[in-house]
């Protein structure tokens, strides 16, 4: 979560009690005016935005080999990719597929060091 604040609003040990009993990483960042952080917001804006772009979706997609949520960007990908089921599974399979939501850092820990293993094919 990010916090943007005006100075030192928020002490560090309330940041720190608050990461440690919820898991939440805080980035917090202070600005000297309304017009500062408004520059930065903006800025993100724009950058949210060059990324949903069905071109620029698709390249990045294709770059880090993950699939892309933008229907627009599929026509702009390698047909080999947009037909490929580890990428894009048919509905049966996706209606049988889980969504995980808040695991705790145990559980979060232990689906990375899974996921990195099979990533990485090691035994």
């Amino acid at each position: 979560m990010t916090v943007y604040n005006w100075g030192d609003y928020i002490d560090a040990e309330l940041i720190d009690r608050f990461e440690k009993e919820t898991g939440i990483k805080v980035i917090y960042e202070t600005f000297d005016s309304n017009e500062a952080m408004m520059t930065k917001i903006e800025a993100a804006h724009q950058f949210i935005n060059f990324m949903l772009d069905p071109e620029i979706a698709a390249q990045n997609a294709e770059y880090v080999s993950y699939s892309t949520p933008s229907k627009e960007a599929l026509k702009y990908l390698p047909k080999e990719m947009v037909t490929d089921a580890r990428f894009y599974p048919p509905p049966a399979l996706t209606k049988k597929l889980e969504v995980y939501e808040n695991l705790g850092k145990k559980n979060l820990a232990y689906y990375n060091q899974l996921f990195l293993e099979f990533k990485m094919h090691r035994k």
